[in-house]
């Protein structure tokens, strides 16, 4: 596995990795988040569940295929405007089918 750390590491201490670094969508873990990281979100989810800041705070570092899949998902992916029940919100569809809303 490549990698880079935000500092040294010691032989015997624990890595934890986020999914979303890697996985567009993660919806096989019904178990709550363990690894205690201090920016936790408490569950395991993927690149298309990150909130806008935290896909900020991972910018250089996340798999280049996750950033283009969030750009089609924007521009590409049956875009739509909704002004019902969503008040007007922009929604998209990714590769799933799922609907979310867009930022």
């Amino acid at each position: 596995m490549d990698g880079r750390g935000d500092r040294e590491r010691v032989a015997g201490e624990e890595i934890t990795f986020d999914y979303a670094m890697r996985n567009y969508s993660v919806d096989y873990f019904a178990a709550p988040c363990r690894c205690g990281a201090r920016y936790c979100r408490g569950r395991i989810t993927g690149w298309r569940d990150l909130p806008t800041r935290r896909k900020a705070d991972y910018h250089g570092f996340v798999a280049s295929y996750l950033i283009e899949i969030d750009h089609r998902a924007r521009t590409v992916l049956a875009a739509r405007w909704d002004g019902g029940s969503r008040r007007g919100r922009c929604t998209t569809t990714d590769m799933t089918g799922r609907a979310s809303e867009l930022p």
